[in-house]
């Protein structure tokens, strides 16, 4: 996004609110998804949040999308940022209880076959 770390969380924030607002504000911040990936690389912690958060907000009703988001940062341990990995986690175990819920796993079978944790 930029060089600079406060520039960079500054826009994904404000990507995020885009994003909520309308949908046709949300049309154009899906195409920015390449760009929200690329920040989640950022040496800086707070982009990499940032970053996270964005691409949940994007692909929160794409349960495919979801799994994919997860699988992809767990196997690739780029993410440095520690609330990132927490948003990480809440966003498997957000999974894992939707797969429960609608009765396409039980509660014993293991996750970790696709994942690294």
């Amino acid at each position: 996004v930029d060089s600079s770390g406060q520039v960079s969380s500054a826009a994904l924030v404000s990507a995020t609110h885009l994003f909520e607002r309308n949908p046709e504000s949300a049309a154009i911040v899906k195409r920015w998804i390449s760009e929200t990936t690329e920040a989640t690389s950022s040496p800086n912690e707070m982009v990499q949040f940032h970053a996270m958060q964005l691409l949940y907000q994007i692909k929160k009703h794409d349960r495919l999308g979801m799994q994919k988001l997860v699988t992809q940062f767990s196997q690739r341990n780029t993410l440095k940022s520690p609330l990132a990995l927490v948003l990480l986690v809440r966003y498997t175990a957000k999974l894992l209880n939707d797969e429960v819920t609608e009765g396409r796993m039980t509660s014993g079978t293991s996750f970790q076959n696709g994942s690294t944790f």
